[in-house]
């Protein structure tokens, strides 16, 4: 069963997800149920609001997000204020990809870009559950 989450300041229109089976994340959608026994007690749905940060360069990461709706934006940072969107993440895929490969800090800054929600869950049971 997944609990609800609400980020202070969040819209309260969005869709609320009754489990990752029914998820609109395209990863977790493809994955069969028996991969999805492990982290499914440990995700949380929450919400994304506009020019949230996810991650920050050099920080631990605390979550790995998968995103069921709204839009994600990897930016690469150079020197204090030289920043480029390097990349996307939208609701076919999932933030934390250095947790995956057992790096737990990131190398970009991740913020959303539009409104939405996401499905998570903490690094340790990522990689406990990756690994």
């Amino acid at each position: 069963m997944l609990r609800r989450v609400i980020v202070p300041g969040a819209y309260m229109w969005r869709r609320v997800v009754i489990s990752p089976n029914e998820s609109c994340n395209r990863l977790l959608a493809t994955l069969p149920d028996a991969d999805l026994d492990l982290p499914r007690p440990h995700l949380e749905i929450i919400d994304l609001d506009v020019h949230q940060v996810l991650e920050v360069p050099g920080d631990v990461v605390s979550h790995v997000y998968f995103i069921e709706s709204g839009l994600v934006s990897i930016v690469g940072v150079t020197k204090p204020n030289h920043r480029i969107e390097v990349g996307m993440i939208g609701y076919e895929g999932m933030t934390g990809f250095g947790v995956v490969l057992g790096n737990n800090r990131s190398a970009n800054e991740l913020l959303a870009q539009s409104a939405g929600s996401a499905l998570r869950i903490s690094t340790p049971l990522a990689a406990q559950d990756h690994g």
